[in-house]
C-alpha cells in the first residue's frame, strides 16, 4: 500500500523534511565518483529509460561470465527496482518451501 504524501507525514510527526529511504533516495546524494561519472556522461543515452527486462545487459552479462545457453539469460535478473528482485526471490522461495 502507498504511504501517504510527504507532506502529510511532515504534519503528522512534526518534521519538516523526509528521507524517504524505501523510495531509493540518498539522502547524502551520490558519491563523489559517482557525480563526477553522472556530470561527465554524454546526455543523449542518459535520457533512455532502460528496458525493464534488462534483455540486451543480460545477454552481455552471460557472455562476459560465458555462462552456457542452459543458464544464459534465464537465470539473470535484471531489475530497476529492489521491488521486483524482492518479489521473485520471494516467489522462489515460496515454490522451494511449497516443494515446487
Amino acid at each position: 500500500m502507498a504511504s501517504p504524501p510527504d507532506d502529510v507525514l511532515c504534519r503528522r510527526f512534526g518534521v519538516p523534511h523526509l528521507h524517504r529511504l524505501h523510495n531509493n533516495e540518498n539522502p547524502l546524494g551520490p558519491p563523489p565518483a559517482a557525480a563526477r561519472v553522472l556530470r561527465d556522461w554524454p546526455s543523449d543515452p542518459a535520457i533512455i529509460y532502460p528496458q525493464g527486462d534488462g534483455w540486451h545487459l543480460r545477454h552481455r552479462l552471460a557472455a562476459a561470465r560465458a555462462m552456457t545457453a542452459f543458464r544464459c539469460p534465464g537465470w539473470l535478473r535484471v531489475s530497476l527496482g529492489a521491488s521486483p528482485v524482492m518479489e521473485a526471490f520471494a516467489g522462489a522461495l515460496a515454490e522451494v518451501l511449497e516443494g515446487g
